[in-house]
């Protein structure tokens, strides 16, 4: 009973389930008069359990207690039977009722004889009987009946073990790790079996030490202290002549682009923008975006990006939420905007009677690194986007990274592709302008079409590009002569994409959420996984890892848990939402200095054998549909609020590349069509 009961805890702590079935077998020997017959009775048993994590373990044995004292009363009902009456529709794949076994061979202890190690199939045991020496032989087993059947017997004072498993679902090293946490669980019991089930820890003393490659991303210095548009600033002496932004036939050096922020940020501040102010910017794909960044940062303010093609309502409620003090934009999409009490900029019409005439240099601003630098807003699960605080901080480590993981030089030529709703485009933007390199602009319609866009990489003569997995499967495979670095980020990189790729190129593959300024950890794809999608690798510089299980537990590798990120690009949070940001930044207690926080992602992942990080998906509803983040909860809570409906579910298709809704009409609209609708 105890050692099943820890078999059930560390099966729990592999797979998060609570309701447990085990089989474990009888003898079937329960009258006397079988004890001289000669035949095989044994029959399994399933126990079921329901374990709660917050019980002791002393509390879950009386449980498993009283479950095997049932199942044994009960043993002589053929299991045949069992299955045939509760099984349900059979799946071949899976054997039915339990999927795992647990086995204690009761040996005889008999004097010179090593019963035990026979009973387990242990090569090399030997056993006498009278003049015949018995020798066991470990033969090759083809066939696993169960997912996997753990086998103890008493020898002296161990327990031995056998484990039998399928070779298609797990590796060996996998089931040694298994067993070895196995035996940590039966340690910590013997200590301490008033131990809650949640405390009981799987990884050994010192792993977390011996491991911080792993889930600690090597320590860089870097300027904590110092803003983006002042790194820009000292570029700018450097780069002067060189082109900082091109777009079709336009091209800003970096001294011009320097010079036009500057004018813009001069006529900012003397509409009173300042420090913690936000600005929206709703440019179109121009070098004005880049111009109307660089001005608000240097103003002193935070800039928030609004995509004119956004519904209306969506946009009003971000420009109402985040508080834009004024929006800077074009004149086609001003008279478009939902903002009548807002302080419209319009760049191609006020540019040369207000801002044309202002100063060159830079202006004087209080702001720090601690300040914010941008908003983005997310898709929310409650019908309403949510924006995200993202401070110079935070923005200045990942740049860094980016330009180091990226291998971003000042001959350099990056592609602007991401959406501005998109922080990839944060990233894009200033990884090459902080670097001295060139940034590449194109049109909307060589992102949306992928022969266009193809032509644009080899006009523009780009080196680096980051595109969404979801594009690199449909982009043609045709000779790209200038490009060097390839990333892909946005989605799970599967690996018939990558293998499309990663030999003409470098191919990294990306991993961040927008809670951690874009950018987290990287992967860079040399040789293809055997199965599954490509790893997202393991953490930047100076960010943190953790996979953890619901009560706050560092997973062993190989066992999933939701991934945490801790380190300086850690978002303040969300705006206006104090209870979402409690439930989502939490204190870091892995942090060696007070008041460090950690981001909740919702991620699904485990630890690879060689340290690599690997993505299964969400603990949520949330979806990426071509790289961007969507909760499915959002669009359902929209569709739900048209008076015909009365409910709605919505889900992506097999191929994740749309979304499909589905709902029930409200009972006086059932006869009309979908469109009518």
């Amino acid at each position: 009973m105890i050692l099943l009961a820890a078999f059930k805890v560390l099966l729990h702590r592999y797979s998060g389930q609570t309701d447990l079935i085990v089989g474990t077998p009888a003898n079937g020997r329960t009258h006397s008069e079988f004890l001289n017959t000669i035949g095989y009775f044994v029959n399994p048993i399933p126990i079921r359990t329901q374990l709660n994590p917050l019980q002791s373990f002393q509390d879950y044995l009386k449980q498993v207690g009283q479950r095997v004292a049932e199942g044994l009363d009960h043993q002589d009902y053929p299991f045949p039977l069992l299955v045939e009456k509760f099984a349900g529709q059979r799946d071949p794949s899976r054997s039915p009722i339990f999927q795992v076994m647990f086995i204690l061979q009761r040996a005889q202890a008999l004097e010179g004889l090593d019963v035990a190690s026979f009973s387990l199939a242990k090569s090399g045991a030997e056993m006498q009987l009278g003049n015949v020496v018995l020798e066991s032989m470990d033969l090759e087993q083809r066939v696993a009946p169960f997912d996997f059947t753990l086998m103890l017997a008493e020898q002296n004072d161990e327990l031995v073990t056998t484990l039998v498993y399928n070779a298609d679902l797990f590796q060996a090293d996998t089931m040694q790790q298994l067993v070895n946490h196995y035996r940590q669980i039966l340690e910590q019991i013997s200590e301490q079996p008033e131990l809650p089930i949640k405390s009981i820890q799987l990884l050994e003393k010192g792993w977390w030490e011996e491991h911080r490659e792993w889930w600690q991303g090597r320590r860089m210095a870097f300027p904590a202290d110092k803003c983006i548009h002042q790194w820009f600033a000292e570029v700018v002496q450097k780069r002067a002549s060189h082109p900082a932004v091109v777009f079709q036939d336009q091209q800003l050096t970096y001294s011009e682009l320097e010079r036009r922020a500057n004018q813009l940020a001069h006529y900012l501040q003397q509409l009173g923008v300042g420090v913690e102010n936000r600005v929206g910017v709703a440019c179109p794909r121009h070098p004005d975006r880049i111009v109307a960044y660089l001005a608000v940062l240097k103003a002193g303010a935070a800039f928030v990006p609004l995509d004119p093609d956004f519904p209306p309502q969506r946009l009003r409620f971000m420009i109402e939420d985040a508080g834009i003090t004024c929006i800077i934009t074009h004149h086609a999409i001003a008279k478009n905007l939902p903002a009548n009490d807002i302080r419209i900029i319009s760049l191609d019409e006020n540019w040369a009677s207000h801002i044309a005439n202002l100063p060159e240099s830079a202006p004087a601003s209080p702001v720090s690194a601690q300040n914010l630098a941008y908003m983005i807003y997310t898709s929310g699960s409650t019908g309403k986007p949510k924006g995200v605080m993202l401070t110079h901080q935070g923005l200045v480590n990942t740049i860094m990274a980016m330009i180091d993981t990226y291998q971003v030089e000042e001959d350099s030529r990056l592609l602007q592709f991401a959406s501005a709703s998109f922080d990839a485009s944060v990233g894009e933007i200033f990884t090459a302008l902080l670097k001295g390199a060139t940034l590449c602009l194109i049109t909307e319609s060589e992102v949306t079409s992928a022969p266009a866009l193809v032509d644009a990489l080899t006009r523009l003569q780009v080196t680096h590009a980051i595109l969404p997995p979801s594009l690199l499967a449909v982009l043609p495979e045709v000779p790209l002569p200038h490009l060097r670095v390839l990333i892909s980020a946005g989605e799970a990189l599967s690996r018939d994409v990558a293998s499309r790729w990663y030999r003409q190129y470098h191919l990294i593959n990306a991993y961040g959420p927008t809670e951690n300024t874009i950018y987290a950890s990287y992967f860079p794809v040399d040789t293809l996984p055997t199965r599954g999608t490509v790893p997202i690798g393991q953490p930047i510089q100076n960010v943190r890892l953790y996979v953890l299980d619901a009560f706050g537990n560092p997973q062993p590798p190989g066992v999933p848990g939701e991934l945490y990120i801790a380190g300086p690009g850690v978002a303040r949070g969300y705006v206006n939402r104090p209870d979402l940001t409690a439930e989502r930044f939490l204190p870091d207690p892995f942090a060696n200095e007070p008041g460090q926080r950690m981001y909740r992602t919702g991620d699904w992942v485990r630890w690879l054998p060689d340290g690599q990080l690997e993505f299964l998906g969400r603990v949520d509803y949330q979806v990426k549909i071509r790289g961007f983040r969507i909760e499915l909860e959002e669009i359902e809570s929209v569709i739900q609020q048209h008076p015909g409906v009365q409910q709605a579910v919505v889900v992506p298709d097999s191929s994740r590349k749309n979304l499909i809704a589905y709902y029930v009409p409200k009972p006086a609209e059932a006869q009309k069509s979908p469109y009518e609708l």
